[in-house]
């Protein structure tokens, strides 16, 4: 609020008409712009006040904050960079345990998918044996009957007949002799398989091991990550509180040679800041505060 703007609100105010919500509102945004730009100016001009005494504790341990502060940095950014080096370490251990193996699992994937193909072929053999079964069973009850039927005597059909069981019961040995061959290569495979998953077990357990590692290494490192960044939090606070406070007293004193020269290089902030503080007092005149 300018001056002007002051005395046509003192009008208004004695007029009863003057719009008191609104200057209430400015006068806690001002009020809300003074407190930021105490903290401000006392940030950017508390290093050049070691000589005021009025302010020497506020300086020292500001003096002490800082460095402490840029202590904190340092190790955050050291723990940032073993970070990194730690997660890509473990996307390396990660994806070694997919390399490393690559060959075995390729291998066992050819034996498994041999061995599902045997499993289809032995079930197709089944499949056969079950249906020279079935006419072995046929002819067999055929005979019989043929043999009824003539007193036991071996007639030419009877004997045709006898001479189809013999074939079928050839043929039916010989589906069990494929079947048992099937299955003994379906063993050595399935032994085979065991021991490359072994094999392949192992590797990722060792690999593992290494990326296990690396996850520890990585959980302490954002442990401390974690206690450090709440440490600078806290200094970040008082510091704050400290700027704030040496900031008041600039704006306070700001006539003060002393202070003049000490703030120099941000005469044009301090000059805004005075203006604010001007406009804050008459809008509180003007609410009665």
């Amino acid at each position: 609020m300018t001056r002007t703007g002051f005395l046509l609100a003192k009008l208004l105010t004695s007029f009863g008409i003057a719009p008191l919500e609104k200057y209430r509102m400015s006068a806690a945004f001002e009020a809300h712009l003074m407190r930021d730009a105490e903290v401000i100016i006392g940030e950017l001009a508390w290093d050049n006040l070691e000589s005021v005494e009025d302010v020497s504790t506020e300086y020292w341990k500001l003096r002490k904050l800082t460095k402490k502060h840029d202590e904190l940095e340092e190790k955050i950014e050291s723990l940032e960079i073993q970070l990194d080096d730690s997660q890509e370490a473990r996307a390396r251990a990660l994806e070694d345990v997919a390399e490393a193996t690559k060959d075995k699992v390729e291998a066992r994937d050819k034996v498994a998918d041999s061995i599902d193909r045997l499993h289809q072929e032995r079930e197709d053999i089944q499949k056969d044996g079950r249906s020279v079964k079935r006419a072995h069973s046929g002819l067999k009850t055929k005979l019989e009957f043929l043999l009824e039927e003539s007193d036991g005597e071996m007639t030419p059909e009877a004997s045709a007949t006898q001479q189809e069981l013999k074939l079928k019961r050839i043929q039916f040995e010989k589906i069990k002799d494929r079947r048992n061959v099937i299955d003994e290569r379906i063993t050595e495979l399935q032994k085979d398989l065991h021991a490359l998953n072994e094999e392949i077990e192992k590797e990722n357990k060792i690999i593992r091991e290494r990326a296990e590692g690396q996850f520890g290494k990585i959980g302490k490192i954002n442990k401390e990550l974690t206690s450090l960044s709440n440490l600078l939090g806290a200094i970040d606070t008082e510091r704050t509180q400290l700027c704030s406070e040496v900031g008041k007293f600039i704006i306070q004193n700001a006539k003060d040679p002393q202070i003049r020269e000490a703030v120099k290089s941000h005469r044009g902030l301090l000059s805004l800041i005075e203006e604010v503080r001007a406009s804050t007092f008459r809008h509180r005149k003007v609410i009665g505060h």
